[in-house]
């Protein structure tokens, strides 16, 4: 009797540990972004490698021979009975090019988005560009389903919820460095990028990506980020010239840039 009591507790506990995991999974794939990746991309995302990619600018045709991930992290806090859950999805680029004739880009690129779900339906999601980052009403962005559409930059890789297409004066664009700015980078409509999705302790905590830290090893998480940035501007050869302000974009309840992302549980909204 009491080994059967005690297989019986033991399968119930299995299984409430299986619905558990497979919320996570179900969160995880159900609002996994679809990015859109101009044609005219340079360096096209690729797999980390354990750092073995540092530097490869990836062409489109060997993009499309590999089935490339992004690597999910989440964050999750029960707040007044209901479950918040914060998942940030990160993809890799060996390489950024140039945004201007006199840049000469980078090695190494992870770029992030991040969509904040309560009690399974999707609520905000935040776009990240470098040292940019803007965060959006769910019901105000372009989905496919329940996935957030994601429209990728030409030159900097950053993502955002619409499309810009290139300058009627492009040449002279790229050659002043107008492109460098996050918002005035092309992008959009391009090829449509639904990736597999991993979790991020797939990527070591040794690997190294000289140009752009390796998202275990950075000194706040995502939770911990702000909605906006006031300063998230240009970048030129990995430099920041913090001359836009991303909090602009959101919706007025999410202009105060001390706000962090955690903070999106407790507003008084759902």
């Amino acid at each position: 009797m009491k080994l059967h009591f005690y297989v019986s507790v033991m399968c119930v506990v299995a299984g409430l540990a299986g619905q558990i995991e497979n919320t996570y999974a179900d969160d995880v794939n159900d609002f996994k972004p679809v990015y859109k990746l101009r044609t005219d991309n340079e360096c096209w995302p690729t797999s980390p490698a354990n750092g073995a990619n540092s530097g490869e600018c990836v062409t489109r045709s060997e993009y499309q021979a590999t089935n490339v991930p992004v690597f999910w992290e989440t964050y999750e806090e029960n707040v007044n009975g209901k479950t918040h859950k914060l998942i940030t999805y990160w993809n890799y680029y060996g390489d950024q090019n140039g945004c201007t004739t006199w840049d000469s880009g980078h090695a190494d690129d992870w770029e992030a988005i991040t969509v904040h779900v309560v009690n399974h339906e999707l609520e905000h999601v935040t776009y990240w560009q470098h040292n940019g980052r803007y965060t959006k009403s769910a019901d105000t962005i372009e989905k496919d389903g329940e996935h957030p559409i994601v429209y990728v930059g030409k030159y900097s890789h950053g993502n955002y919820h619409d499309q810009r297409s290139r300058a009627s004066a492009d040449s002279w664009t790229f050659l002043t460095g107008g492109y460098c700015y996050y918002w005035k980078d092309p992008r959009g409509p391009g090829e449509t990028w639904s990736p597999v999705a991993q979790t991020l302790g797939l990527v070591g905590f040794d690997d190294v990506f000289p140009g752009s830290t390796n998202p275990n090893l950075r000194s706040e998480r995502p939770h911990e980020r702000t909605v906006c940035r006031e300063d998230g501007g240009q970048v030129l050869a990995g430099i920041i010239d913090g001359t836009e302000n991303t909090c602009e974009r959101n919706p007025s309840y999410l202009q105060d840039e001390t706000m962090t992302l955690q903070s999106l549980f407790y507003l008084n909204i759902y």
